[in-house]
C-alpha cells in the first residue's frame, strides 16, 4: 500500500527468526502480532546507521542474525518484494524492479512463492482489478494490461539480504565520500508538490520501509553535514550528533596518528637528503 512521505508505517514486535533448511535463516512476521506505526522519516538517520552497521559487519564476514532481528523488532521488515505484477502473455512471471537486492528481473509464481514465503501456511490468489463498461458491467482487463493479484500469505525475508542491502548502502556513502558518482534505486517511488502557506514542499509517495530509506539516503547526502559518516582509518559508521570525531575509537586515531607521523618523518628525510 502507497503511503505519503510522512505518514506512519507499521511495525510488529514480534518479528521472529525461523531457520529454512534450503534457504538459511529467514525473518516471518509472527500471527496477530498487533504492532504499532510511526512516522519512519522521524527516525531515519537511525535506521540508515542500523542498516550500515549491519552491511559493515556483513561485509567483515561477522554474524549479524542479532542485529537484523533487533533491527525488524524496532522498525518492522524492510519489504524487499517490490511488484507483485502478473501478465496474460508472461505466463505466471512476477515481475521485479531492476536493481532489486535479489538482482532479479522475473521470477515465476513457484519462485516467488520459495524465496519470498518459504512458510506460507495459506495462499489466496485474488484478480482484484477489474474495469467497468459504460453500460455499468464487469469485463476483464485487455489482455495487454497487467493483472494485480493480492498475495495474502506470510511474507518473509532472509537475514541474508539485510546484509547485503546494507553492504550497497555502505558503497554508496563510501563512493559519495570520495566524490564519485554512485547508482541510486528508488524502486517503486513518485515526488508530489504541496503547497503549504504559499510555498512549494516536497511529498514523497512510498510503497515499503525500504523505499522510505531510499529517499531518507538521498537527502542526508544533499544535508550540509550529513547526518551519518564513515571512519577515517577502518570505514564505520558514525551518527554525526552523537560525535564529531573523525575516528570510531581512540584505537583507530592512534593507528592513523602514528602513520601520519611517519609520513612527516619520511618527507622530512627526503627533502633533507636533497
Amino acid at each position: 500500500m502507497e503511503k505519503e512521505y510522512g505518514e506512519l508505517c507499521g511495525t510488529s514486535p514480534y518479528n521472529s527468526i525461523q531457520i529454512h533448511p534450503e534457504q538459511g535463516e529467514y525473518l516471518l512476521e509472527a500471527r496477530d502480532s498487533g504492532g504499532v506505526e510511526y512516522d519512519p522519516f522521524s527516525v531515519m538517520d537511525e535506521i540508515l546507521y542500523e542498516l550500515l552497521c549491519i552491511g559493515y559487519l556483513s561485509r567483515r564476514g561477522k554474524e549479524i542474525s542479532d542485529e537484523v532481528q533487533r533491527f525488524c523488532f524496532q522498525y518492522g521488515l524492510l519489504g524487499f518484494e517490490e511488484s507483485e505484477i502478473q501478465k496474460r502473455y508472461e505466463d505466471n512471471s512476477v515481475k521485479l524492479y531492476s536493481g532489486s537486492v535479489l538482482n532479479a528481473k522475473a521470477l515465476t509464481e513457484q519462485q516467488q512463492e520459495q524465496t519470498f514465503r518459504p512458510f506460507q501456511r495459506e495462499l489466496y490468489l485474488q484478480r482484484r482489478r477489474k474495469k467497468r463498461s459504460r453500460k455499468g458491467e464487469q469485463r476483464n482487463d485487455s489482455p495487454g494490461e497487467p493483472i494485480l493479484y493480492e498475495l495474502n500469505y506470510e511474507h518473509c525475508e532472509a537475514v541474508t539480504w539485510y546484509g547485503r542491502y546494507g553492504q550497497q548502502l555502505l558503497e554508496r556513502l563510501e563512493r559519495f565520500s570520495r566524490g564519485e558518482p554512485y547508482p541510486l534505486t528508488l524502486g517503486n517511488v513518485r515526488m508530489r508538490y504541496q503547497i503549504e502557506n504559499g510555498q512549494a514542499k516536497r511529498r514523497w509517495a512510498f510503497d515499503s520501509l525500504k523505499s522510505a530509506c531510499e529517499i531518507g539516503f538521498a537527502e542526508m547526502l544533499l544535508e550540509a553535514v550529513p547526518a551519518i559518516r564513515l571512519c577515517k582509518r577502518c570505514g564505520k559508521p558514525l551518527l554525526t550528533h552523537r560525535t564529531r570525531a573523525a575516528y570510531c575509537s581512540a584505537s583507530c586515531r592512534n593507528v592513523e596518528n602514528v602513520k601520519q607521523s611517519r609520513c612527516r618523518r619520511r618527507l622530512a628525510e627526503t627533502a633533507g637528503e636533497k
